[in-house]
């Protein structure tokens, strides 16, 4: 198989419905920078937490997270 670049406008699967796969299993979808990326994935969370002051947390303190990925 050629090695190449693939210059679209737009995928669609041939039935207009389905699963369109990129890439395989073990391999990586790069997202070169400075680049948008729009839809479902364009609205994953990312948060900082930091402890600015000086003060400390007790052994009983406890975070949970939960949501969708």
């Amino acid at each position: 198989m050629a090695n190449g670049t693939l210059k679209v406008s737009n995928i669609e699967t041939s039935s207009g419905s389905g699963t369109i796969t990129i890439g395989q299993s073990g391999e990586t979808i790069n997202i070169p920078s400075g680049a948008t990326v729009s839809g479902a994935v364009a609205n994953t969370p990312a948060f900082s937490v930091t402890n600015s002051a000086l003060g400390y947390l007790t052994k009983k303190l406890s975070t949970f997270c939960s949501g969708k990925l």
